[in-house]
């Protein structure tokens, strides 16, 4: 089976002109973005060599995933095929990208004001009513999942669903009385609980564990996230205890940042100790590399704790496909590879510019005036202004 190319977001303001590098601006960058309308944005896609195969027609729209993207229209959402077609017709409030088959799906918020007053749920209140739709809000689950036809294939129960991950998806309900989520566990693809709707938080397994925070007690009236952090197996057991650290995240490529007094380190899964709190910031490792951050500069250690990269940059993105995004002291901005040659030559950062990493083979970048996206000799394969987008 052949793999479908991956296709790349772009974004325009249909009533600016066409861009040109070469054609002079009248305005301050500020002035700039201010003439900028958000409402007006359209959302196309292209492809890698900068083809656009879906015009910007768009108000909103996500990334393609299992050949399925999410669009919007008139503040309803579907999808799309990588064909531009509507595979399922916009009708749903928000959009998530389809994982194993299903995609989170939030019920049209004058669905859940129906459903609610039916279910006398909201007795005196009419559907029309901004009190109406809070309370709906409040009071009635609105979060399933759909399937790749659109239909529910786990119904609109709960207050939050994330994505599936490794066959299960956080979900959250509410506690009937203080009508707060703080009832967060797992369900499967069939809807069978894996991980008890018991926690004040808790976040997807990474290398075999999720970090879990405690239900909200009783006496307290205090939204999540409450309370200390530890980490669960797959069986729901405790493998490392709450309130050990401060702060924990969740392990990726074998390690946890943990933070204590102000200060970063590392655990294995056991929960040793591998690398010292002696850190004023650490990321989680990807491609075996973790940005760490001392006496106030970036640089890249190891999974020793050794600095394999020096700390010699103000901002730093973590690896993505073999570079990462870099902010020198003369500010300056480039890409490096895990030896921290430069991949190509830098260029001075400007105030409206974003952060970036490389994803299928391009990064984004910005300047002030322009957005486009590169490949990995520095060279833009489409270009036009820098328009605000999610």
């Amino acid at each position: 089976m052949t793999t479908p190319q991956p296709l790349f977001r772009i974004w325009i303001d249909p009533e600016l002109p066409p861009y040109h590098e070469d054609e002079p601006i009248p305005y301050s960058a500020t002035v700039f973005h201010q003439m900028i309308d958000t409402p007006r944005i359209k959302t196309g896609y292209i492809d890698r060599t900068g083809r656009v195969v879906i015009p910007p027609s768009f108000e909103a729209a996500g990334c393609f995933s299992e050949g399925l993207a999410p669009a919007g229209v008139n503040d309803r959402y579907g999808y799309i095929s990588t064909d531009g077609k509507w595979v399922i017709k916009p009708r749903l409030s928000t959009y998530s990208g389809f994982h194993e088959g299903l995609a989170s799906a939030e019920e049209a918020l004058d669905e859940a004001v129906e459903r609610a007053i039916d279910q006398a749920i909201l007795k005196d209140l009419k559907a029309e009513t901004d009190e109406a739709y809070e309370e709906a809000y409040k009071l009635v689950p609105h979060m399933g999942y759909i399937d790749t036809t659109g239909q529910y294939a786990i119904p609109p129960k709960y207050y939050l669903g994330e994505d599936f991950l490794d066959g299960c998806a956080i979900v959250c309900t509410r506690d009937p009385v203080r009508r707060c989520g703080t009832n967060f566990g797992m369900i499967d693809r069939r809807d069978n609980v894996v991980i008890p709707l018991s926690y004040g938080g808790i976040r997807p397994f990474s290398n075999g564990f999720a970090r879990v925070q405690p239900g909200l007690p009783a006496e307290l009236e205090q939204e999540p996230p409450y309370g200390p952090y530890g980490f669960i197996d797959r069986s729901n057991h405790m493998v490392i205890p709450y309130g050990r650290f401060e702060n924990m995240e969740s392990f990726s490529d074998g390690l946890a940042v943990v933070e204590n007094k102000g200060k970063a380190g590392a655990i294995d899964p056991t929960g040793a100790i591998c690398i010292r709190a002696e850190f004023e910031s650490l990321r989680g490792f990807r491609e075996g590399l973790s940005a760490a951050r001392i006496d106030g500069m970036w640089g890249f250690i190891d999974k020793n704790g050794v600095y394999v990269i020096p700390p010699i940059y103000l901002e730093v993105e973590s690896f993505s496909e073999g570079c990462a995004y870099v902010v020198d002291e003369d500010e300056q901005r480039g890409f490096i590879d895990h030896s921290g040659k430069l991949i190509m030559p830098a260029q001075k950062i400007t105030p409206f510019e974003r952060k970036t990493s490389f994803q299928n083979g391009l990064a984004l970048i910005s300047d002030d005036y322009s957005q486009g996206y590169i490949d990995k000799t520095g060279r833009h394969v489409w270009r036009g202004w820098n328009v605000p987008h999610s």
